[in-house]
């Protein structure tokens, strides 16, 4: 009988006394290395489809006068473990996670986002109630909209008269769906990072062939996000570039600076709420370590976040680590951009010019990845969802993270922008075969890649591999998008374009950047390790959306869109028809 895996002693009646509660870990040691207990205990350590049974976690409460300073607790905690695997022939070390007790206070900086909250609702309640009586939109009530929920509501909600627009609307049921597959796979991840009570029903699912298949679709479901951003970045570019009949650095500023604060408007509020002492208010027992921790690196490596530069971080030092994403697609976005200027300066081929960029990227991918031996993907199994290995593993920080990971998801949406642009305008013959051979590659070539990378892969069949798999994953999703912009489809193209999903795709942003702690910190009602089943993953999915959707469609109504709003008054823009202006001032 091996020890348990998590175990827990009372949490409330710990606080209640005023004793500190600490979460750490045990590793445990073999007295007698052919015993059958430390036998077990190896054989899951070097299984990758087993939890690492070396490792125990508790929670204990430790009494006031044992919890003076962290040797003190690491000495109370080693006298309880030892009394629980002694009779086993076993040993251990300790290391000491996090102790806390009651003692909370609120900081001058909790106040201060408290008091900037009541205002900002205020003004908010007022912009709305005041917009509501009002049917023309000018002067100072142009101004007080900006702020209007109900205001913003209807401009995300109106439909948008662009017939690009019309045309690649199956772009945002697709990210929306996207979305909703990242909020599963969060969901999933998040019971590697808390107490359970049956963690072996974990193992059990993850030993089941159609999950393994799941999970390798876990780290594929971001990656349309930046073929979709280039696509749509291309697009911009070209229609600037002919509506000027030129691209310069001007505008080549102008874009990218609308670019970040489009994105760093939304994002800054939620760190500096992560700033706050929230975690330690709402975050409970199961897994307030990790919630210390984020709150930690928030203070430390904010900047990095709102830079957009901490894909290059580990998990574990990143501010709102699901940001990695954001900065990845900037620094395409940027590079994209400043490569398209170049291209229509010099009069280059725009398409072999990123073919070429694409090929080279992936050369050096390809040796990153070879000199570090590792595999062509990060394969999320039983150990590796574990938030110690997770948060501090290169594998997961080159190959998922890393913006050269990502660049042949952006070169194919550059490219697949490019074919878009110059033959949106021809009609394609739909019959049969046109239909079949369209859903063979849309479904079928991301089916294809799930399937090489669910198989090992090390040295030089990795380095040939590893750049490939991403890319070709995102060419099936993108000749679905671009087969749809011709009217190929029927019933796919209908679920795509479904006036619901179109309209959700445009909460997509907020609904992203606010789920990290939904899904990832439990709340301080819930004391206990947690039994986990298929009905309570189901329960805890559905609750992660509502809760995910609900407050992204607020914080896009109440900051996201009134920073856009204010960004277009403020910062310098584009003018899209000046083709036009140059003609009536022609004329007269």
């Amino acid at each position: 009988m091996l020890p348990p895996l998590f175990e827990m002693d009372d949490y409330a009646s710990c606080i209640d006394n005023k004793h500190s509660f600490c979460k750490l870990e045990a590793q445990l040691y073999g007295k007698d290395n052919d015993s059958p207990i430390w036998r077990s205990i190896k054989e899951s350590s070097e299984n990758e489809k087993l939890m690492d049974r070396s490792i125990l976690h508790r929670g204990f409460c430790i009494p006031r006068q044992d919890a003076k300073d962290l040797e003190s607790v690491k000495s109370f905690s080693e006298m309880l473990i030892d009394k629980e695997i002694g009779p086993m022939n076993l040993t251990s070390e300790v290391n000491v996670l996090v102790c806390f007790d009651n003692d909370f206070s609120m900081t001058s900086y909790d106040q201060l986002v408290i008091l900037i909250i009541m205002i900002y609702s205020g003004l908010i309640l007022f912009a709305t109630l005041y917009s509501m009586t009002k049917t023309k939109v000018v002067g100072v009530s142009r101004l007080v909209s900006v702020f209007s929920l109900y205001h913003n509501w209807r401009k995300r909600t109106t439909p948008i008269d662009n017939a690009d627009y019309g045309k690649l609307k199956s772009m945002q049921g697709i990210r929306f769906y996207c979305l909703l597959l990242v909020l599963m796979a969060h969901t999933k991840l998040s019971y590697g990072m808390v107490y359970l009570s049956n963690p072996s029903f974990l193992e059990q699912v993850a030993s089941k062939p159609l999950l393994s298949y799941v999970n390798i679709l876990d780290v594929f479901i971001v990656q349309p996000y930046f073929m979709i951003s280039s696509w749509l970045l291309t697009i911009q570019i070209i229609n600037v570039s002919r509506n000027h009949e030129e691209f310069n650095i001007k505008q080549v500023g102008a874009i990218i600076l609308n670019r970040y604060f489009r994105l760093a408007v939304s994002l800054g509020v939620v760190i500096a709420l992560f700033n706050t002492s929230m975690a330690r208010y709402v975050g409970g027992p199961l897994n307030i370590e990790n919630a210390l921790l984020h709150e930690e690196a928030c203070r430390n490596n904010w900047f990095k976040t709102i830079l957009f530069i901490n894909n290059f971080q580990f998990v574990i030092d990143a501010c709102n680590p699901i940001a990695w994403y954001l900065a990845a697609d900037f620094q395409m976005y940027v590079f994209n951009t400043f490569t398209f200027y170049l291209v229509i300066k010099y009069k280059l081929n725009a398409f072999r010019t990123f073919s070429i960029l694409m090929a080279i990227a992936s050369v050096l991918y390809g040796i990153i990845i070879f000199v570090y031996d590792m595999d062509i993907i990060f394969k999320p199994s039983i150990r590796n969802m574990e938030y110690r290995i997770l948060s501090r593993s290169i594998l997961f920080l080159i190959t998922y993270q890393s913006t050269i990971s990502v660049f042949g998801c952006c070169s194919v949406g550059v490219i697949l922008g490019l074919i878009y642009v110059r033959n949106k305008d021809k009609t394609v013959k739909i019959d049969n075969i046109t239909t079949f051979s369209w859903s063979a590659i849309f479904l079928g070539l991301p089916l294809l890649v799930i399937l090489i990378s669910r198989q090992e892969y090390r040295g030089v069949s990795a380095a040939l591999l590893g750049p490939l798999v991403k890319p070709l994953y995102v060419l099936g999703i993108g000749i679905g998008i671009l087969g749809m912009s011709f009217g190929i489809g029927g019933f796919l193209k209908k679920i795509c374009e479904l006036r619901f999903v179109t309209i959700m795709g445009n909460f997509n942003y907020c609904i992203y950047i606010c789920h990290l702690p939904i899904c990832f910190m439990r709340p301080n009602d819930i004391l206990l390790p947690i039994e986990v089943g298929y009905f309570k993953m189901i329960e805890d999915y559905l609750k992660v959306i509502v809760k995910s959707v609900t407050i992204g469609i607020i914080m896009t109504l109440a900051v996201e869109e009134p920073g856009i709003s204010l960004q277009k008054m403020m910062l310098p823009q584009i003018e899209r028809n000046i083709s036009e202006k140059k003609l009536r001032k022609h004329e007269k």
